[in-house]
């Protein structure tokens, strides 16, 4: 069987030409570069160089097969060499937000951020809790809020509007809403003013909020984004949206990272 470590001779006496300059590519001398090529020719049968006239080597026709063995193995040897250092420079730079920001508005668009940060592995964390940012459970928060925790440096990217929405575009008897833990939120206050009462069905996300009110043929409020995926779904127009802020907020101690301030840039621009 071939020891793949005699091929590094091969390529180095092909380059060289000689067993010293070989050597020297190498770093060994010209007597280790002779024995392992004498190794080869033993174990293949031919000789795998012949010496011209002028003193230096040349590749036989039966050496080239081994040559082009020699140099395909060093080629993957290269390129797994090229993805341990490109992995060992990698950085992980993790994202929270509630899901449908991440759904709607991060996802799609993450290949312009790998595109951009080749060694930056990004990771979309949903999650409808706050995640610390001081202790490294997320890098980049995107949030409806501005933040009241100390130690955190935000800035507002964009509004977000609320509509109301149904079938027909009228306004119906009976609405849809979010978990009642969400009833403070401006959407949810919007919907419990227009309809004085609470909602004849709650769901969990957007999405279902939106599915529910096209099935059952009455209202919900939500954002553009995700409720006019919904062919059924059109704009109450009578109904003035409310807006929400998101913000972008990091830790301050992650103020002078650059790696974060380019990925915290990339996630400004997709909302």
């Amino acid at each position: 069987m071939y020891d793949w470590n005699n091929f590094q001779y091969v390529l180095a006496l092909n380059e060289a030409g000689t067993m010293k300059r070989a050597a020297v590519l190498l770093g060994t001398n010209p007597t280790t570069v002779s024995r392992h090529i004498k190794k080869l020719n033993d174990m293949s049968g031919y000789m795998i160089f012949v010496q011209g006239q002028g003193g230096e080597w040349k590749i036989t026709d039966e050496g080239k097969t081994l040559l082009e063995l020699a140099s395909d193995f060093q080629e993957r040897v290269d390129r797994l060499e090229d993805l341990r250092e490109r992995r060992s420079r990698q950085e992980t730079i993790t994202i929270t937000s509630i899901e449908f920001l991440l759904t709607y508005f991060l996802a799609p668009r993450i290949n312009e951020a790998i595109d951009c940060y080749p060694d930056t592995l990004i990771k979309l964390r949903g999650s409808d809790k706050r995640l610390s940012l001081a202790y490294g459970e997320a890098d980049l928060a995107l949030r409806f809020a501005r933040p009241v925790e100390g130690q955190l440096v935000a800035s507002k990217i964009s509004e977000m509007p609320f509509y109301l929405w149904s079938e027909t575009g009228a306004l119906p008897d009976a609405w849809v809403g979010l978990d009642e833990p969400l009833d403070w939120v401006p959407e949810m206050q919007l919907a419990h003013k227009v309809f004085s009462g609470p909602p004849l069905v709650r769901v969990t996300s957007f999405a279902a909020l939106g599915e529910a009110a096209a099935a059952l043929g009455i209202a919900a409020v939500g954002p553009e984004r995700v409720m006019s995926e919904i062919p059924k779904l059109k704009k109450v127009e009578s109904v003035e949206p409310v807006y929400r802020e998101i913000w972008s907020v990091i830790h301050e101690n992650r103020r002078h990272d650059k790696r974060l301030a380019a990925v915290r840039e990339w996630a400004k621009l997709i909302v």
